[in-house]
Parts: C-alpha cells; structure tokens; sequence
C-alpha cells in the first residue's frame, strides 16, 4: 500500500472520475476501480458518509486535501482574518484545482470565496502562472453570467483568488439524471451563450464547459466557474491533447496536471465535453467551446450525457466517431428548434458548426420566442396569452410573495367546462402536487374544515373565492390559491391566480394550455410548478420535488375524483363514509399508490386488519411513483401497519421531520413511539409540538390528554379535552376517553354522561360498552361486565367490523381467564377466532389461553405467530415473551417466565396506545416471583401497576394488582402493608358479585396476615 498521503490521492481521485456518472452507478465503480483492500475499505467509509460523489467534491473531509511533502495543507480556522480584510467563516471545498474557503469581506461587509492552490503543487511557478492566468481570464470578463473576481493575493506567501460567493447548486447536480424543463432549459442555455460570448469576444477560450463548471444560483441564474484551463484564441499547450490510455500522464504539463480535475490529468466528465479536435490535440478556437456547449443542451435536454464509455478511451472514441443518441428518442417533449441546435452545436466538423456564441444565441432565441408564441392555440386566447407572456419576459421578477412562515389557502376551481370530473379533482391534483414542496405551507383541510364550522357552514360548502376569502383571513393566511379551467374550442385553458386574501390584490399568476383533456393533469403540474417559483420557493427545491400529479396520484381523472370524494367525506363523516369511495378509486386504477395508502390507514382505523394489510403492502409496491411526502407516509404506514418494525417506521418519521418540519403528522408518531417504549415524558414533547403546528385538529387533543393520563396527570387531561370543547373540535373518540378519564377520577356522573345515548356517535358504540363493561369487572360485578361485553361484540358486528367485535371477545376471554373461569375464557376464545383470525386477536388468544391452563392450544398459536411476523416488534418483544411467560408458569417453571419477560422491558410500560390488555408483562412476572417466593420482587412489580394507574385504566389488572401486592408482601413477611393491599382490593370489590373465588381468597389472606 502506498503511503497515507498516496492514498488519500488515490481516494479522492476515484470520487472525482465517478463525478460524472448516475448517482446509482457510484458505488459499483468505486468498488470496481478500488486498487486494494485498504482504499476499498475507505472508500465504502466515506460512502456511508456522503450520499453521492458530489457531496463528497463539494465538502470533503479536511484530511482529503492534498498533501504537501506529507504536510497537510495550511488551514484556516474561523475567524482568522487574511490580507488584513478577509475574516474565514469555513472551509467550502478542496481538490485539485485548489481549496475554495468562505471567507467575510470585512472592508465591504459581503461574502467572497477565497480559492488558494494546493500546497502540494504552490510553490510550481508554472502553477501559479496559470493560477494567475485565471484570475485574469476571470476578472477580464466583467459579466452577470461569469463568476467575479475581486482581486488576487498573497498570504503567508500563499496566493489566493479572491472572488465572488455564490449559494446555489451546480448545473450537474440541477440535472441530476433528469430531463431539464424547457423553459428554464431555454433561459439557462441564454445565459451560458450570453457568457461564452462576452468571452470569445475578448479572446478567451473556456475549454472545460461542462455541467459542473457551470453554476445555478438561488435565483435561477448562471455563473460560469473554472477558469484555470482558459486561455487565449491562438494560444498553444501540450494540455490541448488529450494521450491515449498507453501514454503516461506525466507528459502533460506540470501547471495542467495541478490544476486538472484528477491526478491522473484526466477527468472521465471532462474527456466527455471535449471537442474533436480538443480530443485531438489540434489548435483550438471558439467553436471548441460551442461543441462542448452543445454537449452540456444535450444532458440538460435529455438526463444523459452526449458521450459515455467505461473508461477514457471509449469515451474518446464516441467524442471523436459516434453521434450521440438521438434526443427526442429520451424527450419526446423536445421541440424541433431546439433539436437543430443541439444538432448543429454538436457536429464533428468545426465548419459545419455554429461559427460564433452570437450565431448560437440567435438560434436558441428564436426557439424560445417560437415556444412563447406556440402557447397561443387560437384568437381567442391570443390577447390573454401574449400580455401574460409580456409581463413574464419584459417586466422585472417582483419580489417573493410568500415566506416558508404563510399559509396558502387553496380554493375550489371555477369549471365552466360542463364536465363535472373536474370539479374536485384539480384542486385534488394541485394539492397533491403543491404539498411535495417543503416551502409552501397548505392550509389542511383539518384547518378549512374548522373555519367552516366556526363561520357555520357546511363541510360541504364549496370553497369559491368568497368562502376562501373568509376562510383565509379566519385562518390568518396570507394568500389562497384560485384555479380555474375553460374549455377553448377542443383545448383546456387551466388558470392559477395567488391572491392576498387580506387586500385583494393579485400576487401572481399562470396559465397553461392542455390540447386535449387528458393533458389536463400534466399542464396542471406545470402551472404549478411555475407558480411554486413565483410564490418564492428556489429552482433547487422545485427541482427535488417535482413528481408530476398524473405519477404522484393516478392519470385517471375519474380515479382522482372518487379519491377527492373519498377523502372530503372522511375529513366531514369520517373513515366509513370513505371506504366505498376509495375502493372505486383503486378499481378505475390499480396503480393509484396514495388512494391504497388512505385505503389502508381507514381499513385500519376501522380494525379490518387484513384489508389493511392488503391495501398498505399494494401502496408500498407502488411507492416509487408518488412525491416524497406521499412516499413517508406510505413507508411509515407499511412498517406500522404491515411489519411492524417500531425502529424503521421511528427513523421514516425522523427523515420526514427533517424534509417537513412544519408537518404534524411525524411528531405526532414519534411521540407515539415513545409511548410504546412508555417514555412518556419524550411523547409529551412531540405532542404538545404537533399542537402547536395544528391547534385546530383534534387529534393532537385527544393524543395530548391521553399521554396526559398515562403520566397520571389528569387534570392536565381534563383541562386539554376541555379546550378541545371550547374549540368546537370534534373526534369520535374524545367521549371515549373522557369516559376514561371520568373512571379514573371517580366521578360516576362524568360516566353516566359520557355513556348516555346521544352523547357519543353511534360508530363508537362498541368502545362505550366495551368501557363500561370493564369498569364493572374492575369493581368485581362480573356478570353486569359479561353482559355488556355481549353487547359491544353485537354493536361491532351490526357496524360491520367483525375484527372489532374478535378483540372484544378475546379480551373478555383473557379477563375471565384472570379471575378464574378458565372454561368460558376457553369457549370466549373459540368464539373469537371464528370471527377473525388476525394475528391482534391471535395473541391475545393465545394469551387467555395460556392463562386459563390450554397451553396445549396456547402454544401452537404463540409459535405461529412468531414465525409468520419475525419482524413486527410489539409482537415479537412484548406479546409473545408474554405468552411464552404464561405457558411457563402453567407449566411450574416460573424461572424459565422470568427469563423470556426480560426480552419485554424495553416495553412493558408502554404497548399500543389506548390498548385494553396493558402491562401483562409486569404481571406476569410478578406471579413469576410469586411462585419462586421471592416477595419482594413481586411486591415490585406490581406496585408498578399500582404507580401507572393512567396506563392501566379500568383494565382488570388494575384492581388484581392489589391482591397480588398483598400475597406478595405477606410472602415476603410485611404483614401491615399485606394488610393494606387486600383491604384496598376489597375495598374495590365491595359491591362484587356474591361468591367469587378470588373475594374468598383475598378476605382469608387477610385473616391470615391480621392475626
């Protein structure tokens, strides 16, 4: 191996010749290329680092700067002032053409960019005679489309260029492997004309034009870089050839060699813009950069590169013989003009191309004023169409009229068209479309729906402009959003207007044309993509999320509409209103990835846990087609609903917390996977912050009172549904936990209430018995508890969910399995699976069983369930360990239940929110202890049942801990807080049934314990 410093050049060199290819071809080519073990290792290390080869070229490690005589290079710490005027902020970039830092211009108070040469190659004179070549190239060309140069340096004897900062992205990393739109194609490719121009004319040849030299600031505009191979028009250099692979790069000239892309003098992405006679070795003149200028509209136009191989002299020899693949057969969208000056840029022979930029700009000037005035289909449009075109291209870019902070209403669209499709179904595309962006800021239809009732309209009240108006300025947006759509002979016209909804005034506005309707969805996507623009969010973030609505939803417009309906009559009626709706959706197109996704997220609310299965595993198939807001909740969804795996659906709302900070929607499931782990005080945090993102949803109410509970702060929680009340807000199933949380304060006339008819929506009835039921059993009155468990098992198969009504009964069947009646919870399981066999009711099944003595039964299920869901973590670290526990302890092996409970701690104070069976793992390994007759540990354990008395509710195991406490502490021969126990248990129990064994049992022990 060589030498650390040889192989930090080795490393950096392998990143840089990969710069050019597809992201997804990286890794398999550094791999490939990797001379040995040790780089190879390296190379995977930085890999796991950075996310493409770029990123690493644009920030590598400090310790990948070249080295000079083993010495790293000089560095410079923030805060250190060079030249008495340049105070550094940071290290930007280092490679081979120098290490760029960020530095303050404390003279003129604005940033520059300070680019010094490697050390290793500093002290060259040819080096920095080229160095100052640059600079002076650079600053002769005083352009808008040419990085400045302020000035050229010394310090410590280093020379350094001091020229303009720029944030913004590369032109490669803007293409990404992706066709450019037209319009900006068209606007960039100007601007780079308009440079090499005002170039040429002064004599100076780039002759490294390629997508990375060439940068897009925040604004949308061109700023040629690199400098450092330009030279003047007759100007000679052995750096003009490029060898074959059988000659060594050592005969290139030092001062190329130091400032060439790799060490080896050649760049893959470089040889791959190159002209013929660049290639050649010829003497060059301006149309060598017109070649390579063509070779970087062809990748913008396309995705791909003109000219492409597998090494230097593939590459060469397709620059040199070969045309390159026709464009429109990878852009079917490319007009003809345009395809002639790619053509025409890109021909072999310097004679038969572009003569001059200034013969090129002309060409593609006219493409674009050829494309503007193709918008005009017909007179009728032809006055709207050109004053909007005007406006855009005559009149200077007005400022941005939103910030990341406003919200943006969006209203119904006007259709005159007399096709009722369209009536929900652009606003539906739009939105979809819209919200992809991590800049603009939708108004939820949660949010619309809440200003609806306050103005005391239905939620079915179309939102025209006049209501959106109201609903605007009630919700304290700033804009809505006004779209309408006009039929033009056979043609669509699709309008977008941003209006401030406080003024009136008019902020913005597009306006396309669809020749047919099924274009409409695609020029929708356009014109909201413009509007994204104008609205203030940068090229760069519209250029990451940008998935055209006909892929993020469905080109069916009939489809889209059933969806649209769907998800109005779930936000107004709730989930059932939406199911039929949603299934015609995925019938007019089985690709329709969200409309599965919300097919699966309503079958699982409604507990029908196979068809949500069914329906989230279709949406994650198909995720690749939907944006990447979309994506995050199908993937978090898949690994909740479908796997199970806490972890990775954790780090999906982590990922989705970072691109959508103002999202509620993953703080609130990051905080529900804190209160799986029982980190309650984590999961209050996370809730409390998606209330402040949406103070108008429910939801965060009911989650918010519910951890409140669980930290058994119940006035906090009475005082949170309370102002949930005041809001007007509603949620089915905020009478269900304040009839909880009635229970748990004693106050009988808060259940009475919350259990009345009238008082809670009759989809919920099965959750209101079901609460009622073990409210009775919690106080001993079994046969009232058996009662009502009979009905919430009717009232959920009347409502047709017969998944409900299984959990239901196989919850009964592990409650009396507890209180001793091991005969019925055998035939109450039995009664359960027939009604569903999904793997919720199976453990819970094979629990009661275990419990009742089957273990016969138990275990067969137990093992099923674990082989079939490996991967679901509730299941496989809580649920099964605990029936495992219980088979043992029937089986008199207590040591064996307390060793499989150890795999439960992580969770065994948390569990699924809202569950009916809780804390089972800290049960049973106290009886555990009890059969080993350790008291005391068992005292433990249960008084942790006792301490979470949020947690457990009315759930039966609240009032047995007692009793267990008391054996516990009389095992362990603290007769007076025995003594306490069973008298706090039968107290409880005071009005129990006559006769129940475990009463029996718990008044002799204190007999026993008293004397």
């Amino acid at each position: 191996m060589a030498t650390s410093s040889g192989k930090w050049e080795t490393i950096k060199a392998l990143f840089e010749s990969a710069q050019e290819l597809p992201p997804e071809e990286i890794p398999a080519f550094l791999e490939k290329k990797s001379p040995d073990p040790e780089v190879r290792a390296e190379v995977g290390r930085l890999l796991s680092e950075y996310r493409e080869a770029e990123d690493f070229l644009s920030t590598p490690p400090v310790s990948l700067v070249p080295p000079a005589s083993g010495a790293p290079v000089q560095a410079y710490s923030p805060g250190e002032v060079l030249g008495e005027r340049f105070r550094i902020v940071g290290l930007v970039a280092a490679g081979g053409m120098g290490v760029v830092y960020k530095a303050e211009d404390t003279q003129l108070h604005r940033f520059v960019a300070l680019k010094f040469l490697p050390a290793a190659t500093a002290r060259d004179p040819r080096v920095e005679a080229r160095f100052q070549r640059e600079a002076q190239a650079a600053s002769a060309l005083n352009h808008p489309n040419i990085c400045t140069i302020y000035e050229i340096s010394k310090h410590q004897g280093q020379p350094f260029i001091a020229m303009e900062f720029l944030e913004g992205q590369t032109l490669k990393r803007l293409i990404g492997g992706q066709p450019v739109k037209t319009e900006l194609l068209l606007n960039l490719a100007l601007e780079i004309g308009e440079a090499l121009e005002a170039a040429h004319a002064q004599g100076i040849l780039h002759r490294d034009i390629k997508p990375a030299n060439i940068f897009v600031n925040q604004r949308g505009h061109v700023k040629i870089l690199d400098f450092g191979l330009a030279k003047l028009v007759g100007e000679s250099s052995a750096s003009d050839a490029v060898h074959s692979s059988a000659e060594r790069p050592e005969a290139l000239e030092p001062a190329d060699m130091a400032l060439s892309l790799t060490r080896a003098g050649f760049a893959v992405g470089t040889v791959a813009y190159m002209s013929p006679e660049q290639a050649r070795g010829e003497k060059l003149d301006a149309r060598s950069d017109l070649f390579s200028f063509g070779a970087v509209l062809y990748e913008m136009a396309t995705g791909k590169q003109a000219f492409s191989g597998s090494d230097v002299d593939s590459i060469l020899q397709a620059v040199l013989e070969r045309h390159p693949a026709p464009a429109q057969d990878l852009n079917r969208h490319l007009s003809g003009g345009l395809l002639r000056v790619i053509g025409k840029a890109l021909q072999k022979k310097r004679k038969h191309r572009y003569q001059s930029a200034t013969e090129m700009l002309a060409d593609l000037r006219r493409v674009r004023a050829g494309r503007s005035w193709g918008m005009i289909a017909s007179a009728a449009a032809a006055i709207l169409l050109v004053s909007l075109l005007a406006f855009r291209f005559v009149y200077p870019q007005r400022s941005h009229a939103l910030t990341e902070k406003d919200t943006l209403v969006l209203a119904d669209f006007a259709n005159p068209t007399g096709d009722t499709v369209f009536n929900e179904t652009l606003k539906q595309g739009l939105a979809v479309d819209l919200e992809q962006s991590p800049f603009l800021n939708i108004l939820s239809d949660e949010k619309v729906n809440q200003q609806l009732r306050f103005m005391g309209r239905s939620l079915d009240q179309p939102l025209t402009r006049d209501v959106a108006g109201q609903v605007c300025q009630r919700a304290g947006s700033k804009a809505m959003l006004l779209g309408s759509i006009s039929s033009l002979g056979s043609h669509y016209v699709i309008g977008l207007k941003a209006v401030n909804c406080q003024n009136g005034d008019s902020l913005d506005e597009e306006q396309v044309e669809a020749a047919r309707r099924e274009e409409v969805l695609t020029k929708l996507h356009q014109a909201g993509t413009g509007m994204r623009e104008k609205l203030g969010e940068s090229l760069a973030s519209i250029r990451r999320y940008d998935v055209p609505p006909e892929q993020a939803t469905t080109p069916s417009l009939e489809a889209l509409q059933a969806y649209s309906q769907a998800l109005r009559n779930r936000y107004s009626k709730g989930d059932a209103a939406a199911l039929p709706l949603l299934k015609r959706a995925v019938e007019l197109d089985p690709n329709f990835a969200i409309a599965y996704a919300a097919l699966g997220t309503v079958y699982f609310n409604l507990s029908e846990a196979v068809l949500a299965n069914a329906a989230t595993q279709k949406a994650y198939a198909l995720r690749d087609r939907v944006s990447e807001r979309e994506r995050f909740r199908i993937d978090s969804s898949y690994y909740g609903i479908v796997t199970g795996e806490l972890d990775k659906e954790a780090q999906t709302y982590e990922l989705w917390k970072q691109t959508y900070p103002r999202d509620q929607t993953p703080h609130q499931n990051v905080a529900l996977y804190y209160s799986y782990l029982g980190r309650y005080d984590d999961a209050l945090g996370g809730y409390q912050q998606a209330l402040q993102l949406e103070p108008n949803d429910a939801m965060n109410y009911l989650t918010l009172a519910g951890t409140y509970i669980n930290l058994n702060r119940f006035d906090d929680a009475k005082a949170t549904l309370k102002e949930a009340q005041n809001r007007k807000l509603q949620h089915d199933l905020i009478p269900w936990i304040s009839y909880q949380l009635a229970f748990l304060q004693g106050d009988t006339g808060g259940m009475e209430k919350w259990s009345s008819p009238g008082s809670f929506d009759e989809g919920i009835r099965d959750y209101m018995l079901g609460s009622q039921s073990d409210a009775e059993a919690f106080y001993g009155r079994l046969k009232a508890a058996r009662a009502l468990s009979v009905r919430a098992i009717a009232a959920a198969i009347h409502s047709g969910s017969p998944d409900r009504a299984a959990a239901w009964q196989a919850h009964a069947a592990l409650r009396d399995a507890e209180f001793g009646d091991a005969a019925l919870a055998r035939q109450e399981v039995g009664a359960a699976l027939q009604l569903s066999s999904t793997k919720d009711i199976k453990k819970i099944a094979a629990l009661a069983l275990a419990r009742a003595g089957d273990t016969a039964r138990a275990e067969p299920l137990g093992n099923d369930l674990n082989h079939r869901f490996p991967t679901d973590t509730l299941l496989k670290d809580y649920w099964i360990p605990s029936v495992q526990a219980a088979i043992e302890i029937a089986r008199g092996n207590p040591a064996k239940a307390v060793e499989l409970l150890q795999a439960a701690s992580p969770y065994e104070l948390g569990g699924e929110p809202f569950d009916f069976d809780t804390l089972y793992p800290i049960y049973l390994r106290g009886l555990a202890y009890l059969k080993l007759g350790s008291g005391s540990a068992a005292a433990t354990e249960f008084q942790k049942i006792l301490d979470h008395r949020g947690r457990v509710t009315n759930c039966s195991l609240g009032a047995l801990a007692n009793f267990q406490l008391g054996r516990a502490y009389a095992l362990a021969g603290d007769k007076a807080k025995a003594q306490a126990a069973f008298r706090d248990f039968l107290s409880l129990w005071s009005n129990a049934d006559a006769g129940l064994k475990i009463q029996r049992e718990a008044q002799s022990q204190l007999a026993q314990v008293s004397d």
